[in-house]
């Protein structure tokens, strides 16, 4: 971009500035949203104020270098509720008209520490989702961990994404939704997610169904509501740190004699010779389950 390029449009920041401070003060006091405003207004005038005020938001997020400006311009949040108040304000059409690159927008949007929860995604606009997702510039939600699981990885089909959704995560490591959703303050918001998707339905692999039991930043809540949806079987109790007693009630445990004692070792010696978390689960099968005498003086001492 040029000198010329830059000045112009920096002109054009000064210039909508007070064009939106004005509409600003007259919108952010009155119950309905920027755009049920707009939308009103525009119906009582032949000025489409809608499109200035969002050639100015653009303009803004692109053009404003100091984050300290651009929050003051942000002033009750007139900015951030213009975004987030119109699903379509993603489409290129809009950036293109400006002639702006694309992802400059994520710079703007990142200093307002503002994320988005839907995307009007199309083909023309990939580019910009794709720096929004690089840059963590959206919340966690079901509807765009679709969205991002259906066009940043590869060959996910939507029932993997349903009812697979940690393994599809997973399955890549090197995405930034793998480390994203992982973060402290976003886990249970994805658990949430995940769970709502899934329409209590899930398949996870084993390995993917440990990792989430065993992480200590889940809420004991949403490992329980995981447990009772997931039709996976652990191989190997003695792999999970907690929740015993409820994967033996939702019969997610493999049925073999080394989870039985495995349970019976940590649960039942101590205390009680058996309990009837214990009890249900052995009667729950009629198969037969061959306790193997070990070998060696162990074995000698047994006889």
């Amino acid at each position: 971009m040029g000198s010329r390029e830059y000045a112009y449009n920096n002109k054009r920041v000064n210039k909508y500035e007070t064009i939106l401070k004005s509409f600003s003060e007259k919108i952010n006091n009155k119950s309905n949203t920027i755009c049920d405003e707009l939308i009103e207004f525009n119906k009582k005038s032949h000025v489409d104020l809608y499109k200035l005020v969002k050639d100015y938001v653009i303009t803004t997020l692109c053009y404003t270098k100091k984050t300290a400006k651009l929050n003051e311009l942000n002033m009750n949040d007139c900015i951030t509720n213009v975004i987030l108040g119109d699903d379509c304000f993603f489409n290129v059409n809009s950036f293109a008209s400006l002639g702006f690159y694309l992802f400059s927008i994520s710079k703007g949007m990142a200093s307002l520490n503002l994320k988005i929860g839907k995307f009007d995604y199309n083909e023309e606009n990939s580019i910009l989702l794709n720096e929004l997702y690089e840059n963590n510039l959206y919340t966690i939600n079901d509807t765009m961990i679709n969205l991002i699981l259906s066009t940043q990885y590869n060959n996910i089909s939507q029932k993997d994404i349903y009812h697979r959704n940690y393994t599809s995560i997973t399955s890549d490591s090197n995405q930034p939704l793998v480390s994203y959703i992982h973060e402290t303050e976003n886990v249970d918001d994805y658990m949430a997610a995940m769970l709502k998707m899934s329409n209590g339905d899930i398949n996870d692999s084993p390995e993917a169904a440990v990792k989430i039991l065993n992480n200590e930043d889940i809420e004991t809540s949403y490992k329980e509501k995981y447990i009772a949806f997931i039709k996976t079987k652990i191989t190997s109790i003695i792999r999970i740190t907690e929740l015993w007693d409820y994967l033996l009630k939702c019969n997610c445990i493999e049925y073999n004699s080394n989870n039985i004692l495995d349970y019976y070792n940590e649960r039942c010696i101590l205390g009680a010779p058996y309990n009837n978390h214990l009890i249900s689960f052995v009667n729950s099968s009629n198969s037969d389950i061959m306790f193997k005498v070990p070998e060696g003086e162990d074995a000698k001492k047994t006889k």
